[in-house]
Formats: C-alpha cells, structure tokens, sequence
C-alpha cells in the first residue's frame, strides 16, 4: 500500500498555495473549480507525494469533505479490500 495524496480543506487558499509552493518547494500539478464556488489544487512533492487542497463549501448534493483525507493506493487493491472486509 502506498499513500498517494492527502486532502486537506483549506479557508486561505491563496496563502496555503504559497505555503506549498514557496516554503515547502512543492511543485503546482493541477488546479481546476469543478463548480463556481469551490477550487481544488494538487501540489507534487519530489518523492510523488501529492497534497490536494480544496477550497469553497462542499456541494449540497454530496457528502462533506472532511478536513483531512488520506488517498492510498495498492497494487493489489481487490486483496486489500478483501482483508478490510474479513
């Protein structure tokens, strides 16, 4: 298993892009706004490492974002998600 993101719900986005851009020396991989009031951002760190940030109020329609997320991937996911089950 490997952590390939991790999401975090920000209320600043302009200075959380300049914290992981300038301070942390993260490279800007994605920005998009899948609707007018919210942003997400990706950063990538040197290792592949990703931050997702998100900025705005989550859609009505879909579950709350939580503050922080952790994106994980495997190269096996139908074993892992057996063992979760088990």
């Amino acid at each position: 298993m490997q952590i390939q993101w991790i999401t975090i719900r920000v209320a600043d986005l302009e200075k959380s892009k300049r914290f992981y851009a300038d301070f942390l020396g993260m490279r800007l991989e994605q920005e998009f706004s899948p609707s007018p009031a919210m942003t997400i951002v990706f950063f990538a760190a040197e290792n592949g490492a990703k931050i997702e940030l998100i900025s705005g109020p989550p859609a009505r329609t879909a579950p709350a974002v939580p503050a922080v997320s952790i994106g994980i991937g495997s190269s096996d996911y139908a074993a892992l998600l057996q063992s979760a089950r088990e």
